[in-house]
């Protein structure tokens, strides 16, 4: 179960997260549910809105709670020419993930949604557009370092691609909108094969 999405973009506030996760809880021991609760998606690694929820908002709650957030790259610079840079504020993406695990201490992380959209990105005047290929690459890479790292769950998002070549939504999905498999979907056997050699 799902707790909240994305809530340090949404108004909602640290005290309503917290009410919403215990509210759930409660509900989820009432009807036997046994199963993962995760909370409450932060969003990024933005060095202040993601990370001052991180801090604020995981130690408050209860142990059991999986702490989930989400990772897309930053490409607000004309260098970010892949997508294998990390957020400014690190040096490395090991260094991203320290960085989390450590804030979660003792509790369980999950990442619920990473993709590298394949839609033509600008940002500075530099065009540049990820293709299917290089994106299968970027997520196989993505599910390595997040196994080794220890991360409970790393969800790919999505399953299906929309209508759109032009909306970022649209262009990050394992399947086209007719429901056929695109080049990304080879990332699953591929980080399975390279983890089996390691």
């Amino acid at each position: 179960v799902g707790v909240g999405n994305e809530c340090s973009m949404n108004g909602e506030t640290m005290d309503q997260a917290v009410e919403a996760v215990e509210l759930t809880l409660r509900l989820a021991e009432d009807v036997g549910f046994t199963g993962r609760v995760y909370a409450t998606s932060i969003p990024n690694l933005d060095p202040k809105r993601d990370f001052d929820w991180m801090r604020g908002l995981w130690p408050r709650l209860p142990g059991e709670v999986v702490r989930d957030f989400h990772r897309y790259p930053e490409i607000r610079y004309p260098w970010h020419v892949d997508d294998r840079h990390p957020w400014h504020q690190f040096g490395s993406l090991e260094a991203e993930l320290d960085t989390v695990l450590a804030i979660a201490g003792d509790a369980d992380v999950s990442f619920t949604e990473f993709a590298h959209s394949t839609v033509p990105r600008k940002s500075w005047g530099v065009r540049r557009q990820v293709t299917p290929e290089q994106s299968a690459t970027y997520l196989t890479d993505d599910l390595v370092l997040y196994a080794k790292a220890g991360l409970l769950d790393a969800m790919v998002y999505q399953l299906n691609s929309g209508p759109d070549p032009e909306a970022w939504g649209d262009c990050q999905g394992i399947r086209d909108i007719n429901g056929n498999w695109l080049p990304q979907a080879a990332c699953f056997a591929r980080a399975r094969a390279i983890l089996a050699d390691t």
